[in-house]
C-alpha cells in the first residue's frame, strides 16, 4: 500500500510502545525509518514545541514516520497553527501512528486532513465500534467483518471479511472503478455535445426559425438505445491490467490520484473529438446527399 504512495495512519487507542511494536511486526515501519515522536505534551506551547521539533528532524528524511498520542492531540487539534504543522508533517513522512486516542479524536484527525487539503481523498478503515466516527468522517468507510462485532461493517461504504483484502480493493476494484468512470463521465458528456452539433449547425441552415433537426423519436432514442448499451458492455469488460500485474505494480494505482485519466486536458481533448464528430455526422451527409429544405414527416 506505501509503494502505491498512499500515506498511512495508524489511529489506535493501543500504547505507544505496543502501537509502534505493532508497526514494525506489520513493515508500517522498518529499521531504516527514522522516527520522530510527538508525546506526552503537558501544554499548547510545549505541543507547538515537540511539533516544530519533528518537522526539523523530517525535513529530509525519504523514510520518516511519526509517532503522536491522544494527550498531544488533544492540545494540537484545539490550536490552527499545530493542526496545519500535523497535516504537513503526515504528508512529509510516508506513515504516522496515533496512539491512545478516543474515537472523537480519530475522526477529527480525519477531518484535519479534509480541511486541510479539499483535493485529498481519505479512507478509513476499522472493525471495532469505536471506530465507527473514524469512518463516518471519511471519503470512504471500509469496515471489517470479525470478532469485533458489525458496528463498522454497518456504517462503511464497502464491507471486506480480512485486512488484507484491503490490497486488491484498492490496487484492482479501485483502479479499475476509477478508469471506468473516467471513460464513462466523458463518453456521456461527448455523445451529448455531437447531438447538439447537429442542432446548432441546422439551426443556422434554417436561419434559425427553430425547426428541430432531428424526429423526436430519432432524439429520444439517441440516449436510451443507441449510445447506451455499447458503452456499459464496454467498461463492463474492460479491466485495464490484470489483477495480478496491478498487485505486482502498486504503482500504477497513482493513475488516479495524479488523475490521469479524468482532468482538464482529458476532458478537452474529448470536447474536441465531439466537436469534430458532430460536425461530420451531419455535415457530410447532409452535403452528400441532403438539401437545407426542410420537409415535414407525415
Amino acid at each position: 500500500v506505501k509503494d502505491a504512495g498512499i500515506r498511512l495512519w495508524v489511529l489506535t487507542g493501543d500504547k505507544v510502545e505496543t502501537a509502534v511494536d505493532i508497526a514494525f511486526s506489520c513493515a508500517l515501519f522498518d529499521s531504516r525509518t527514522h522516527l520522530a515522536y510527538v508525546t506526552h505534551a503537558a501544554s499548547t506551547e510545549e505541543t507547538l514545541e515537540k511539533l516544530a521539533g519533528a518537522k526539523r528532524e523530517l525535513a529530509n528524511e525519504v523514510n520518516g514516520g511519526l509517532v503522536m498520542d491522544g494527550a498531544t492531540l488533544t492540545f494540537a487539534l484545539a490550536h490552527p497553527e499545530a493542526r496545519k504543522m500535523i497535516y504537513e508533517l503526515g504528508i512529509a513522512c510516508r506513515s504516522c501512528v496515533c496512539c491512545r486516542l478516543s474515537p472523537m479524536q480519530k475522526r477529527q484527525l480525519v477531518q484535519l486532513v479534509r480541511d486541510s487539503n479539499k483535493v485529498t481523498i481519505t479512507l478509513a478503515i476499522g472493525d471495532g465500534a469505536n471506530d465507527v466516527p473514524m469512518i463516518e468522517g471519511a471519503h470512504l468507510g471500509v469496515g471489517v467483518r470479525g470478532k469485533e462485532g458489525v458496528q463498522a461493517v454497518q456504517v462503511s461504504d464497502i464491507a471486506i471479511s480480512q485486512f488484507r483484502f484491503l490490497v486488491p480493493l484498492l490496487l484492482c476494484h479501485g483502479q479499475r472503478a476509477y478508469r471506468r468512470m473516467a471513460v464513462f463521465l466523458c463518453f456521456f458528456l461527448y455523445k451529448n455535445v455531437a447531438l447538439v452539433l447537429s442542432d446548432v449547425i441546422w439551426s443556422i441552415q434554417d436561419d434559425f426559425q427553430g425547426r428541430i433537426a432531428f424526429p423526436e423519436w430519432l432524439s429520444m432514442g439517441y440516449n436510451a438505445i443507441f449510445t447506451s448499451w455499447h458503452i456499459l458492455f464496454a467498461l463492463g469488460w474492460d479491466k485495464g491490467v490484470p489483477d495480478h500485474v496491478a498487485n505486482c505494480h502498486p504503482e500504477l494505482y497513482a493513475d488516479g490520484p495524479l488523475r490521469r485519466h479524468f482532468n482538464p486536458f482529458i476532458f478537452f481533448l474529448w470536447m474536441c473529438y465531439a466537436v469534430l464528430h458532430g460536425c461530420v455526422a451531419w455535415l457530410v451527409p447532409n452535403y452528400w446527399y441532403g438539401s437545407r429544405e426542410y420537409t415535414e414527416g407525415p
